[in-house]
């Protein structure tokens, strides 16, 4: 298969999964304002999203701390540049000024002003992130609901990411999470046929063996 970057699409192997009922939120409750802010523009303006990162993390259990908000916004046919206005009247203000490098990147952050969060939008692209879309979670954050990335997902991508501190949110979340371990093979397991990679489902079940030691 070819070779191609983290970011970039992985072939889909959709899998039914029963919707889940929204539940509990572990976010950090100054993060709801700016969340439900971006989440009323994404909804006015038509747009999927979901919430991972380290606050993702919180949201499914796992006591952690950071400064940012990372969001995963499918454009569809849209560009950039079209969601740059909603977003100021909303009160997210662009960190960077060059459009064009963040479509390149995929990568646009920005700064939710009233509350002073930073949050990093990646641009989702076809493949294996439309599946996430698919399958997210809703979370109560406040007085609404947001689109939480799957613990499985969340956990593969942690896997994949693979720095110490991404390795020990996924020992946390395999404390402290109910998680479909076969799921996580699955998405593991398209992650390493998309990369060209072999070494991410063996650093999973080291990481389960280890917790059950």
């Amino acid at each position: 298969m070819k070779k191609t970057s983290k970011r970039t699409a992985v072939s889909r192997a959709p899998s039914p999964r029963r919707p889940r009922a929204p539940r509990r939120t572990g976010i950090a409750p100054t993060a709801a304002k700016p969340l439900l802010a971006f989440a009323a523009v994404a909804k006015r303006e038509k747009l999927r999203w979901y919430l991972f990162g380290a606050q993702a993390v919180a949201a499914h259990g796992v006591p952690r701390s950071t400064d940012d908000i990372d969001i995963t916004l499918w454009l569809g046919d849209r560009n950039l540049a079209e969601i740059v206005a909603p977003l100021r009247r909303a009160g997210f203000r662009p960190r960077v000024a060059d459009l064009a490098f963040a479509s390149q990147t995929r990568v646009f952050p920005v700064r939710h002003e009233p509350t002073g969060w930073n949050l990093d939008i990646v641009l989702a692209g076809p493949g294996i992130e439309e599946m996430f879309l698919d399958e997210v979670v809703q979370q109560r954050v406040g007085t609404g609901t947001i689109p939480l990335l799957a613990a499985e997902h969340l956990t593969a991508l942690k896997i994949l990411a693979g720095r110490p501190k991404d390795l020990e949110d996924v020992r946390g979340l395999l404390r402290v999470a109910v998680l479909a371990h076969a799921r996580v093979l699955e998405t593991l397991d398209l992650l390493e046929r998309g990369l060209d990679q072999s070494d991410l489902v063996p650093l999973y079940q080291r990481l389960r063996r280890e917790l059950k030691r």
